[in-house]
């Protein structure tokens, strides 16, 4: 137990996360702008992708105080997390969807 606990403190673990946390940004900005969505989720699924964006960017922030590297990747992972939450604000086919596009099929 305390091996995993000491793990979490250690600098490598902590830029795993932030790299995990990084790339989950950048991946997901990308898929929701390039891919139409093709049909609406359920509502839990909408919340819980949107409250799950709203924590990785938060995540994200918190994160950087702890890494002390990878400052252009920070920047552009904070601009993806923007981007998402952004996505959300562009009427109400983004906002059900997450996606840039909706295409009814």
């Amino acid at each position: 137990m305390t091996e995993a606990r000491s793990c979490l403190k250690a600098p490598e673990c902590q830029w795993v996360y932030f790299l995990a946390i990084s790339s989950y940004l950048i991946i997901s900005f990308l898929w929701r702008t390039l891919t139409p969505a093709y049909g609406h989720p359920a509502v839990d699924l909408q919340a819980m992708e949107f409250a799950f964006d709203i924590l990785a960017v938060t995540t994200l922030v918190c994160s950087r105080f702890y890494v002390s590297r990878g400052k252009a990747l920070f920047v552009i992972a904070l601009l993806a997390g923007i981007g998402l939450l952004a996505l959300r604000a562009d009427g109400d086919a983004g906002f059900l969807t997450g996606h840039l596009t909706y295409m009814k099929g």
